[in-house]
């Protein structure tokens, strides 16, 4: 019996592993080829993107279903699928897109979170009520969907002019290498789910100098270092919470771990939210939350 999927795209461009790839229909084009064009749907929010996706599959003699609309929505009328397909980067699994799976079925994303731009595929299988748990398959960078892109905090909000009550700097031996100098790093990974609610940059690259900030989206604490000429870098640390001392912490558990990649790590949705774990689902990453 042909599987249903349904495909849901946001945008028009999707980026893998810092490649730009144009969505003009393509990835639809493969799966209505393979599974049948009347077993696959697809959901696009730009009309213009979508008219062309559909010009273009016609051409082609394809002629599955083309929606417009918000994909993370999904096509409840259509339901259930065995297979959702999300190409754009996702920051929170929508419930409704679970719920219009068979038991058993899969969704695959590109998921991150706030910490970083990265993301890493995860294939969910769905219990049909509503929850899924499933593995990290590989790292990679999508475009991220619209209604989910954080705005980067302003720093006035943080930081006082006059740094009243900021802590005397101290120093630190982990590198911007070590924090995710490279691209769709294992340790950037890592810290990203390690640290919820947390933003971060880091920026004004120099063969000898560098500078990152840290900033929570739950309360004003906020860090920020620079590195200079090889040595320690300095670190300021302000707010209720010690930013930066968390991100040591959690850069060392992940050292004590065997430095793991990204496929070490999954995912469980479940009515109390999103949870990310380090080899089983009973082994949760999350610092704080």
């Amino acid at each position: 019996m042909p599987r249903r999927v349904a495909r849901t795209v946001l945008r028009g461009d999707r980026r893998s592993n810092a490649a730009v790839l144009p969505d003009t229909g393509w990835s639809t084009a493969l799966l209505a080829h393979r599974l049948g064009e009347q077993n696959v749907v697809s959901v696009e929010v730009d009309k213009t993107v979508a008219d062309t996706a559909r010009e273009r599959l016609h051409d082609t003699g394809l002629h599955p279903t083309l929606l417009v609309g918000d994909g993370l929505a999904g096509h409840p009328a259509g339901a259930p699928y065995d297979r959702i397909i999300a190409t754009v980067g996702l920051r929170q699994i929508p419930p409704v897109l679970l719920r219009q799976l068979r038991p058993g079925g899969l969704l695959l994303a590109p998921w991150g979170s706030d910490y970083a731009n990265q993301d890493a595929l995860v294939k969910l299988t769905a219990d049909g009520e509503g929850a899924a748990v499933g593995p990290f398959l590989r790292p990679l960078e999508f475009m991220k969907a619209r209604g989910q892109r954080g705005t980067w905090p302003r720093r006035s909000d943080y930081v006082p002019t006059d740094w009243a009550g900021v802590d005397p700097p101290r120093t630190t031996r982990l590198t911007p290498q070590d924090l995710g100098d490279e691209l769709l790093s294992p340790g950037e990974w890592a810290l990203a789910l390690a640290l919820p609610g947390l933003v971060h940059r880091i920026g004004h690259r120099t063969p000898d100098e560098a500078s990152g900030w840290w900033y929570s989206l739950t309360d004003l604490s906020w860090a920020a270092a620079t590195w200079r000429d090889g040595q320690p870098a300095k670190v300021w640390q302000g707010g209720p919470r010690r930013l930066f001392e968390e991100v040591e912490s959690a850069h060392q558990r992940w050292q004590d771990h065997g430095r793991p990649g990204h496929d070490r790590y999954g995912l469980t949705i479940d009515h109390h939210g999103q949870h990310t774990w380090l080899d089983h689902p009973h082994q949760p990453v999350a610092m704080r939350g």
